[in-house]
Parts: C-alpha cells; sequence; structure tokens
C-alpha cells in the first residue's frame, strides 16, 4: 500500500456527509432542553460568563477556576462574543467538534486503508459510536480533547516519516491544547516524545532526545504556567483531590470492561461471570487482532506502514495507562466510556486495519492458507454458537437483569416484567437468524476467494445493526427527556425549579445544591448552607436583603438530620413546600 497523508476523491465528500451526520445527531439529542448539564458542567459554564464578564476565570461559588484546564471555559467565552450564551456555545462547539472529528478520523483511516468501502464502513461507526455520541451532548471538554489526539497523531505521524518541521510544531501544538483542555493531556507530551525518540531511528540518539525535548517543552510550557497561576491565586496547582476510590487493577479491569464494550454488548449482562467471561474475551480478541496487524505488516516487509501507525499504538498505551494511575493516586470517576474516548477512533483503527490485513491474506501466498483452514471454520463456528446462544438461550435474563449497565437502552428494549418488549425480541432474532446464515455461509464456502470479504461484510453489518439501534435509542430517549444530568426532563419540569424559573426570589439563596439552582433558574445568588451565619442576628448583620432556604432532597427531607441541623437556630417560613424539595423564607 503505498501510504499518502490524504487521499482525495469521492470518499472525502462520504466523510463529509458522515460528519454533516455526526453534526445532526449531537444536535438532534440536545434539542429538548439544550446540553446536558454535570457538576464538572456547570463551572465550565460559570468560568466561561466570569471571563466574558471580566472577572477572570471563577468556578461557581467565587472560588479560582483551578480544578480544570482552560481551553474548554475559553472556547465557551471566545464563543460569546459572536452572541452565543456558554450554554448554546457549549451545545455548537462539541456537535461541531463531533463532526470534525467523523471527518478527521476517516480521512486518517483512509490514509491507513487501500479499501473505500472499509474506510466508509469504520468511519460510519463513528456515527453511530454511542461512546462519542454521549460525550458529545454533555458540556464535557471530552468531545474537544478527542479531536486533538486525532490531529495529533495525524501531525506526529507526518513529521515522523517526513521529518517537515511543521508538522512538527503543528503535532506539538496539539498536544499543548490538550493539556490546557484537560489534565490527561499531559500524556500526549509523553507520547508524543517517545515516539519521536523510539521511532525516528535514523536519527543519532543526540538528535532523536533533542527532538523529544523540544517536543515535550512546547508541550508543556503552557500547561505550566497555567498550573502557575493556580499556585499563585490559590497556593494549589490543581486544587484539593479525594483519596482515590479503587486500586490498579481496579481502575485496570474497568477500562478493560469498557474496551470490550466497543467489541461486544458486555455492557447488557447483567450476571458478574458471564460479563467477567465475555470481557475477557473480547480483550483476547483486540489482543490477537493488534498480534495479527503487527505479524502481517512484518511478514510482507511493510515494515514503513507499521511506522506510520506507531504513533496511534503509542498514544494509545501512553493514554490509557496515564489513566489507569492517574486513576489509582486521586480519586475521580470511575474509568468509563468518558475517560477512554480519546483512544476510541484508534481501537476502531487497529482494528480496521487488520480486517483488510486478514482480506489481503486470503488471496495471498500459502503462507496465510491458514486462514482458510483454521480462522475461517472458526469464525464461522462462533457465530452458529451466538446464533444458537441468542435464538435458544435465555438472553433476557443475562440482559434485562438490574446489575446490568446501560439502563437507558435497556429500558427501552426490557420490560417491567423482566422480558424483552416485542422489538427487543424481533431485534434478537433477527441478529441470531444473521448469524446463524453467516456462519453456514463462511464454513461452507470457505474455501472462495471471495469468502473473507463477504465475511467480514456480514460481521460489520451485523455490528453495524447493533451500533445504530443501542445509539439511536439513546439519542431518541435523549430528545424525548433531555440530553441528561441536569438538564433533563426530571429537573428542567420539577414544580421547584418552575417556580423558582418564573418568580425568582430576590436576595440570598441558602441551598443543599446551589450549583443547580445556579444553571437551572440562571440565578447567581445561591450559596451553600454552610456559609449561613450561626445565629438570626449574625445573618441579619450580614445583609439587610432577604434570605432563603432552597432543599432539595428525598421524600420527607424535612425529618432528615441534615436539613435539621441546617435549618436548627431560625425560624422558617414556608413558602413553597413539596415532597421533596421547598423553599423557605429565613425570619431574621
Amino acid at each position: 500500500m503505498a501510504l499518502r497523508r490524504f487521499s482525495g476523491g469521492g470518499v472525502d465528500w462520504v466523510f463529509v456527509i458522515l460528519g454533516l451526520g455526526g453534526f445532526g445527531l449531537a444536535w438532534l439529542g440536545t434539542s429538548t432542553y439544550g446540553i446536558g448539564l454535570s457538576p464538572d458542567s456547570i463551572h465550565y459554564i460559570h468560568a466561561a460568563r466570569s471571563v466574558m464578564s471580566g472577572d477572570g476565570y471563577q468556578a461557581f461559588g467565587g472560588v479560582p477556576f483551578i480544578g480544570w484546564p482552560p481551553l474548554f471555559p475559553s472556547t465557551l467565552a471566545a464563543l460569546g462574543k459572536f452572541g452565543l450564551e456558554p450554554l448554546d456555545g457549549a451545545r455548537v462547539l462539541n456537535a461541531a467538534v463531533y463532526g470534525l472529528t467523523i471527518f478527521a478520523a476517516g480521512r486518517l483511516l483512509r490514509t491507513h486503508l487501500r479499501s473505500s468501502w472499509l474506510a466508509v464502513a469504520a468511519a460510519a461507526t463513528l456515527l453511530v459510536s454511542l461512546t462519542l455520541v454521549r460525550v458529545s451532548i454533555m458540556a464535557w471538554s471530552e468531545p474537544l480533547f478527542v479531536l486533538l489526539a486525532v490531529l495529533f497523531v495525524i501531525f506526529l505521524s507526518w513529521f515522523i516519516r517526513e521529518r517537515r518541521f511543521t508538522f512538527f510544531l503543528l503535532a506539538a501544538g496539539c498536544a499543548a491544547l490538550a493539556s490546557l483542555d484537560r489534565y490527561i493531556g499531559f500524556s500526549l507530551a509523553i507520547a508524543g516524545a517517545g515516539a519521536i525518540f523510539v521511532l525516528m531511528t535514523a536519527l543519532t540518539w543526540q538528535r532523536r532526545a533533542a527532538y523529544a525535548g523540544i517536543f515535550g517543552t512546547i508541550s508543556l510550557v503552557p500547561l505550566g504556567l497555567w498550573l502557575a497561576r493556580n499556585q499563585r491565586v490559590s497556593d494549589s496547582f490543581t486544587g484539593n483531590r479525594a483519596s482515590p476510590e479503587s486500586g490498579f487493577i481496579e481502575n485496570l479491569g474497568d477500562s478493560l470492561a469498557e474496551l470490550s464494550s466497543w467489541l461486544l454488548p458486555s455492557q447488557y449482562i447483567s450476571s458478574s461471570s458471564v460479563h467477567m467471561v465475555v470481557v475477557a474475551l473480547a480483550v483476547l480478541a483486540l489482543s490477537i487482532v493488534v498480534a495479527y496487524l503487527v505479524w502481517a505488516k512484518r511478514g510482507r516487509g511493510a515494515r514503513d506502514e507499521l511506522l506510520w501507525l506507531a504513533p496511534a499504538g503509542i498514544f494509545v498505551l501512553v493514554y490509557t495507562g496515564s489513566l489507569v494511575i492517574t486513576a489509582s493516586l486521586v480519586g475521580f470517576d470511575t474509568i468509563g466510556g468518558r475517560l477512554l474516548s480519546p483512544v476510541y477512533v484508534f481501537v476502531l483503527l487497529f482494528v480496521a486495519v487488520s480486517i483488510e490485513e486478514a482480506v489481503r491474506a486470503l488471496s495471498g501466498p500459502a503462507l496465510h492458507r491458514w486462514l482458510v483452514g483454521w480462522v475461517l471454520p472458526l469464525t464461522g463456528g462462533l457465530l452458529v454458537v451466538a446464533a444458537a446462544v441468542l435464538i435458544f438461550g435465555r438472553v433476557n435474563e443475562l440482559a434485562c437483569g438490574s446489575e446490568a449497565q446501560n439502563q437507558v437502552f435497556l429500558s427501552q428494549i426490557c420490560g417491567a416484567d423482566g422480558a424483552f418488549r416485542p422489538w427487543g425480541s424481533a431485534l434478537v432474532w433477527l441478529t441470531g437468524f444473521s448469524s446463524l446464515a453467516l456462519g453456514i455461509a463462511i464454513f461452507s464456502l470457505r474455501r472462495k476467494k471471495w469468502t473473507g470479504r463477504v465475511a467480514i461484510s456480514g460481521i460489520i453489518s451485523i455490528w453495524l445493526l447493533y451500533s445504530v439501534v443501542q445509539t439511536g435509542v439513546y439519542v431518541k430517549t435523549r430528545t424525548d427527556s433531555g440530553a441528561g444530568g441536569f438538564n433533563s426532563e426530571q429537573w428542567r419540569e420539577s414544580p421547584l425549579i418552575q417556580r423558582l424559573r418564573f418568580s425568582p426570589l430576590d436576595g440570598t439563596v441558602y441551598s443543599n445544591v446551589p450549583d443547580i439552582v445556579y444553571i437551572l433558574t440562571q440565578t447567581d445568588n445561591a450559596k451553600r448552607p454552610e456559609t449561613l451565619p450561626v445565629s438570626p442576628e449574625e445573618l441579619a448583620a450580614y445583609s439587610k436583603e432577604d434570605a432563603w432556604l432552597v432543599w432539595i432532597g428525598e421524600e420527607g427531607f424535612r425529618s432528615s438530620q441534615t436539613f435539621q441541623t441546617v435549618a436548627s437556630g431560625y425560624n422558617l417560613i414556608d413558602e413553597t413546600v413539596l415532597q421533596d424539595s421547598g423553599i423557605f423564607l429565613i425570619r431574621k
């Protein structure tokens, strides 16, 4: 294969269409209430508004914005110059970035693949990737990070092959921006410097070390300046971090489980033992795919193609390793699709290139005939076994359990009785019979030269059916009830939030969820209950304005110890009281 930077032609228009489809999908998923919101999102939005108002980078609560790097809120603030309020800007930005990611990744795939149809099929997989769609409809910094990672690998590969300093600067610039988008972006600096030192073997080790050192410096200086700013304004580099809740082994297991869900529907299995078996099989399959990729290319002397792929592999290893190690040292979210989304494109790249190598080998020299004698029959047999499990097995008991992940999807295909809904059963039967037909065809016709292409096309079609259905259900659910987090029907349509939105409270609002009150009611006067003065006299001296307590909790919250502790010492006047929330005027 003659490697090119990018191949032109009509396929590029397909990538443009797929990119526009990605924009439309993310836009549709945020069409009801706007972009999804999590606690991190609220700080991003507040920081952007703070920059726009000239107050600098401030997180919600009036504290310096140090827990996150500044690129995402800065971009939202820049969009504000064009009249986009940060909430609207986040929706536009992430939808546009998702579309650009699909286009850039499609061009990357076409660079490594001779087959246009396989490149298009892989790019279409990105369009219906639940992992990428999820992060794109939330006000998170991951979508921008994913795009920067794709561009980083592209430019780094070009530099290693062509040694043009322009590509060096572009790759280092992407790494620098990534570290300003997410703190884990330091891994791009390590991956870039390491790839330069290891792969550019035509240069002396001194020159390689010099290039690697310069690359690391350019990539990390902006982050270093930001951390110095954090230390100056808060005596902390990244803010207070909780202790880790999981150790290295558990974090590694979570990472492998997420990777497995990209190949097999392991996240829909509620039985822990079966789930572990499926995860192990998926990880083993992925390992075999990568090993075969390296072996096949080395076997036919395509070392330049391996060199072209190596930066992507180094990035995946360095980023995933950095994530697992970091999660074992400080506490943050459980490793899942959100945190691993930056490596999704490259895992897909390795799978797609391995598929093409297998198709090539089926019509190659006798050395590769073991594929016909062993691999194809095994593949056909596995498809028949999978079909038998789907058709005759009690799949609903494995999928519709309460411990299965992705309950949003399962709630659509599983009924309250723990059985599949009619269309869910139809999907399982369709997949089962398709697998059965394909398995029999592969096993019986495996000596035909075109069988490999048919087999791979069929497997991709079945897999895309699974992706299209689960992502389609997810987007429909988000369209119906909101993009997620606090921007969902449960929150936006709650009587308490409706009351606060249409009848704002004058004065200071104390709440156990001030960030939610702030983002959903567009008020900046909410504070946490622990800031309440200890006595009514101190409160009266502190402010002449009215003071309110807004509480959101479980049913019967007024009898809870936490509410009683906050309210003790004050005479509360009921304004609006519901089963799980209330508004109280604090009598001074």
